[in-house]
């Protein structure tokens, strides 16, 4: 059985934190400041979520605002290797971390 590897963005210290909470617990609050990265520990734990098949939302106050997101997250979550008939072979889909 085929399993693909998917390579998500690297996490500093204070986010493994911040990842680790939301395996805890059902809600976490976020507090800390404009360059912190919170973009980019959210892109990564709602491509890690959606890649190993949960449903993920993302809003924002305007379109503009989420396009930059989004793109991101289709670019992050789409497979490099598809089979020529994606119906004819399908193989899982997990997001590991290490």
């Amino acid at each position: 059985m085929k399993v693909e590897k998917v390579e998500l963005q690297k996490l500093h210290s204070a986010q493994v934190d911040i990842a680790k909470a939301f395996q805890q617990y059902k809600k976490v609050v976020i507090r800390c400041g404009r360059r912190f990265g919170k973009t980019s520990l959210l892109e990564r734990c709602a491509a890690k979520w959606a890649y190993n098949g949960e449903k993920v939302g993302w809003l924002g106050p305007k379109y503009k605002l989420n396009a930059p997101t989004y793109g991101n997250l289709i670019h992050s979550v789409e497979v490099q290797d598809r089979p020529a008939d994606p119906a004819k072979e399908r193989w899982p889909r997990r997001v590991l971390d290490a």
